[in-house]
């Protein structure tokens, strides 16, 4: 893989955010508002070709190209060039990113053989599913999460929005367009299987109008308490039990033509998996 790791750019913040653009070892990306740019930000204070990131595979360095607005590194303002590190944040005008390596920090623990050869049952079976697959996953279960998905290609989303969102960027919820990256999927399983990481989907719709549609599940109003309370959903037991007990009205109003079919761990089970199909 080392010879291969792609540098990646992220988003942080606004209608953008968790987008990922690649840069290709050996290549440069470009960043601003030029349609032609590698990675276009709809920011007035960018320049048209803003800044650019090179990558050589072990090295990246963050350069500035002009433009009105300065670019940061890591609060630092970049006049020329300077050496880019993994996890550094940069600021292009009014736009937050950050860099990263793929698939850079290796697993912190191993598994015993029993659960690696469960896990590896479970991803075969996975594979086998057909159709764009997500996965909606508690970062605030395990920091390894945020870690790989920072790490990889695919695009995702907090399902917090605005301020809380913000305050909480490590803890919320977040749908990962799984799909766009299979080593991702791969890696979710080996590491996370059994520790009820988050649940999957099947949909043929967008990472966005997926986020649209779950978000509608993130609060609901409980028998006998006042508030609004939070539905984590994002729990394969949880969300289990509440597909299993749910009306054929609820069900539509679940599925809702954007969710072909759920999956979450099953220890038990033949296929590793439970699956609950649209009906």
């Amino acid at each position: 893989m080392s010879a291969t790791r792609r540098g990646i750019l992220e988003l942080c913040w606004g209608p953008q955010q968790g987008a990922k653009a690649i840069v290709v070892p050996g290549r440069g990306l470009t960043i601003g508002r030029d349609p032609a740019a590698g990675l276009v930000l709809d920011d007035p204070n960018v320049a048209p070709v803003h800044a650019a990131v090179e990558w050589d595979g072990a090295e990246a360095r963050l350069r500035h190209l002009g433009g009105p607005a300065l670019t940061l590194l890591s609060g630092q303002a970049v006049t020329t060039t300077a050496p880019l590190a993994h996890g550094e944040w940069i600021r292009v005008g009014g736009t937050d990113l950050t860099f990263h390596v793929e698939a850079l920090t290796p697993a912190p623990w191993s598994r015993e053989p029993d659960d690696e050869a469960a896990a590896e049952a479970a991803l075969a079976a996975l594979q086998r599913v057909p159709g764009p697959l997500f996965a909606v996953l508690d970062t605030a279960a395990e920091p390894r999460i945020a870690e790989l998905v920072r790490e990889s290609v695919a695009p995702w989303r907090s399902l917090f929005d605005g301020v809380e969102g913000a305050r909480l960027a490590d803890a919320a919820p977040h749908v990962v367009a799984l799909s766009a990256d299979p080593r991702l999927r791969d890696d979710l399983v080996r590491e996370g299987w059994g520790y009820r990481w988050g649940v999957l989907l099947v949909s043929d719709r967008s990472l966005f109008e997926v986020r649209q549609h779950l978000r509608k599940f993130l609060l609901v109003q409980r028998e006998g308490t006042p508030e609004p309370t939070f539905f984590r959903f994002y729990d394969p037991d949880v969300l289990r039990v509440y597909l299993d007990s749910c009306t054929p009205a609820e069900l539509s109003q679940w599925f809702a033509g954007v969710v072909r079919c759920h999956l979450g761990e099953d220890y038990g089970g033949p296929t590793g998996w439970w699956r609950f199909d649209a009906r």
